[in-house]
């Protein structure tokens, strides 16, 4: 399966980190500035799409240029982009940190792609899942899971100290800071939408 990723103008603190992972995709969008963190990283976007208006310089590189006064963000532009050209799951970077309505946003677009999108950093990975998904996640002991309802859900968990025997997670903080058992903890969700993130153990 072909791979996509999508950079977005949020915080990378490792760019050695970055560059490792982009050189795993057959195409990578830059939204507007995440450019500049693929400068950094010493990685040529395919193609960059936004209103330019984070951008000092990118080069010869393919440009989709919106006007700033547009209804949807750059990641969610960039979103739109990638499906159009066929890719039903994308992997997300730099769409974390920075200003809060921002991030809010990007997880709200993660949320109306429930399946599609990972949001990733460093240490974390985010992804939404809705009625019908099995979400596997692969990690280390100890590993932090959190399972945010932004609708209330019914869920199924494997793997983890807090299990959910398909049980109600309403919107609320009971989902948070679960801990993997293992290596491998699953996730159903039957019904509602919710947002996990695993958090990477630190040694």
């Amino acid at each position: 399966m072909q791979q996509c990723a999508i950079v977005c103008n949020g915080v990378v603190e490792d760019y050695a980190w970055l560059a490792s992972l982009l050189a795993g995709y057959d195409i990578i969008i830059a939204a507007n500035g995440g450019a500049e963190h693929c400068r950094r990283a010493y990685i040529a976007p395919s193609v960059v799409l936004g209103d330019m208006d984070s951008i000092d310089h990118i080069g010869k590189i393919e440009k989709i240029i919106f006007s700033p006064q547009k209804d949807a963000s750059d990641m969610e532009l960039a979103v739109e982009y990638a499906i159009g050209l066929g890719y039903k799951e994308m992997d997300v970077f730099g769409a974390l940190g920075g200003r809060i309505d921002h991030q809010l946003c990007n997880l709200m677009v993660c949320a109306n792609h429930a399946g599609c999108l990972r949001i990733k950093d460093k240490y974390s990975t985010i992804i939404a899942a809705s009625r019908g998904h099995d979400v596997r996640i692969d990690g280390s002991a100890g590993d932090v899971i959190t399972l945010a309802a932004l609708v209330d859900a019914r869920c199924a968990t494997d793997g983890l100290q807090y299990p959910l025997h398909n049980e109600y997670l309403r919107r609320g903080s009971r989902g948070l800071s679960n801990v993997m058992k293992g290596a491998v903890a699953s996730i159903r969700v039957m019904s509602g939408l919710v947002i996990i993130i695993h958090i990477k153990k630190r040694f």
